[in-house]
């Protein structure tokens, strides 16, 4: 998730990426990995929040854009430019820094001075288990199923263990309306997370990004490797952003939660975004005897090097105590290095994994096709453009747009190369993802795992290549089942010859890959909850 987690915090793209025939990515895995170890460098010579904070120290899904121009730079020998950033460059991105820790500042004393009574008597609860979670605005603060976390909350209640739902806004909108929303949420005991900022800390945490971003100007100066330098100006840049401002509090919500109300957990979302680095250090801070769990509820790519490759022998918490996985191939995926590095993992899954017994099968008759981004303006652009290219040419195919809960439609729909109304075979969904799985036939897609569930449900993916870097594709040990496309003329093909085959000449390789995800992701049961109890000492 973003800021990580302001979609307006991330960079819009206005035309997206040329689709190449190609058969392999411009750039390696090899090179991202490479780029890892020199950012892992930096965080171990430079311990500092602030950087810690910073999105380029830290290799994940998806790849940051400012990954994205390093890897393109470092590809090129001898045109690293080892130039440490203007003076003028920087006090630019820290001025805008200064102003929206004023900002927060007052929104964070409105907050208080709006809500103090509810959030006295939140305080004066107690909670063995805080669950950090992430909202979509004020309206999705309300029902009885947490987005992340599902009935989750519910189970421990049930069980008699107390616990806090602590609330986070992605769309860093309306903030003091989300927080009387969270605060008045009847179905859960939860708290919005920005009541529990001390009104010091944006300003201050400001001042600090000013002086470590000319620390590391100063070291991008004076540093011979050409290729570290260049790692070093990036974060110089980095470290003057708000983004790594917002990110830092963190540390102080996850502090204050330990003063407050004295956990023996804090789980946090594993998806190696640096706000989790932050909070696992704020908790540790305050409780050191506090059992940090991460709960890797989504995909793990083979990029996603914070999941597969941490860096174990650095000054920060670079692992959560205990791993809550989705199933047993994550498991897998993990466990080597974070056995290592003294982290303990269980299977807990997902609650998006339904356990209905209901027996599905490939439909290539229904020619529809689900087309289904990730959650940020770049991905959907490009997934979306390919789309609309690809429709005249399947007239005899529906194209399903559907976005993530992240980007409604209607912000992306005007950064689109057309309009999808102009196409009688294009229709865009607001409808459950569980109806629209069971009408489709086909799934396009890209980094979504979306797609998971999409096998599940009998369609056949076929992932859309860009030819910009390595694949991004959630499904890459899958051998069979699965398509690439590279042009649309390529995927016209694939869809014609598809909807021309029989369910049961598909039955063997579809159950073929159904089995690989029946053990990446596996539903949430109440045998989940007591196995979590039992890792971190809760009877």
């Amino acid at each position: 998730m973003p800021f990580v987690v302001s979609s307006s915090c991330l960079p819009i793209c206005q035309k997206s990426p040329n689709l190449r025939t190609l058969n392999v990515p411009l750039i390696g895995i090899d090179a991202y990995r490479e780029l890892a170890d020199l950012v892992y460098r930096l965080r171990a010579r430079c311990p500092d929040l602030t950087l810690l904070a910073t999105s380029s120290v830290h290799p994940r899904n998806p790849i940051p854009e400012e990954h994205v121009r390093l890897l393109d730079r470092l590809a090129k020998p001898g045109q690293q430019q080892k130039r440490a950033p203007s003076y003028s460059l920087i006090l630019q991105r820290w001025i805008l820094c200064v102003l929206v820790a004023v900002w927060d500042t007052g929104v964070i004393l409105h907050i208080r001075l709006r809500y103090g009574r509810l959030l006295r008597q939140r305080r004066r609860t107690s909670a063995t288990v805080i669950l950090k979670t992430w909202c979509f605005g004020p309206d999705s603060a309300s029902g009885s199923s947490d987005f992340y976390y599902g009935a989750l909350p519910g189970s421990l209640a049930e069980r008699g263990v107390k616990y806090l739902l602590l609330c986070g806004n992605v769309l860093a909108r309306q903030e003091v309306r989300f927080a009387g929303k969270v605060l008045r949420w009847n179905e859960f005991n939860a708290v919005p997370e920005w009541a529990l900022i001390p009104l010091w800390a944006p300003i201050v945490s400001a001042l600090r990004q000013l002086r470590t971003s000319m620390s590391l100007r100063r070291m991008s100066q004076s540093e011979t490797d050409d290729k570290f330098a260049l790692i070093c100006a990036q974060a110089c840049l980095d470290c003057a952003h708000p983004t790594t401002m917002r990110s830092v509090m963190h540390f102080y919500i996850a502090a204050a939660v330990g003063k407050y109300w004295d956990p023996k957990v804090y789980v946090t979302l594993y998806e190696g975004q640096p706000w989790e680095k932050l909070a696992w250090q704020g908790i540790k801070s305050a409780k050191p005897d506090c059992i940090v769990a991460g709960y890797q509820h989504t995909v793990v790519m083979r990029h996603a090097l914070s999941l597969i490759h941490p860096r174990a022998d650095s000054w920060e918490m670079s692992v959560p105590d205990l791993v809550l996985c989705l199933g047993d191939a994550t498991r897998r995926m993990m466990q080597p290095s974070h056995e290592q590095a003294g982290s303990r993992l269980i299977v807990f899954g997902s609650h998006r994994r339904g356990a209905t017994g209901k027996v599905s099968r490939p439909r290539p008759e229904k020619r529809k096709v689900l087309v289904v981004p990730e959650g940020n303006p770049k991905e959907s652009k490009l997934l979306f453009d390919f789309a609309l290219r690809l429709a005249p040419l399947v007239s005899d195919h529906e194209l399903v747009f559907r976005c993530h809960p992240l980007l409604p439609f209607d912000d992306i729909r005007g950064q689109l190369a057309d309009d999808p109304a102009r196409f009688v075979n294009v229709t865009v969904s607001t409808r459950p993802i569980a109806q629209d799985f069971a009408d489709s036939s086909v799934i396009l897609y890209r980094g979504s795992s979306a797609v998971f569930y999409a096998v599940l449900e009998g369609l056949r993916p076929i992932y859309i290549r860009d030819g910009e870097l390595f694949d991004i594709d959630p499904l890459f040990e899958l051998e069979e089942w699965r398509e690439y496309g590279n042009t649309q003329e390529e995927v016209m093909e694939i869809l014609k010859r598809y909807s021309q085959k029989s369910a049961e000449s598909l039955q063997e390789e579809w159950r073929m890959a159904y089995d690989y995800v029946n053990s990446y992701t596996v539903p949430v049961s109440g045998a989940s909850v007591d196995r979590f109890l039992s890792a971190v000492g809760i009877a």
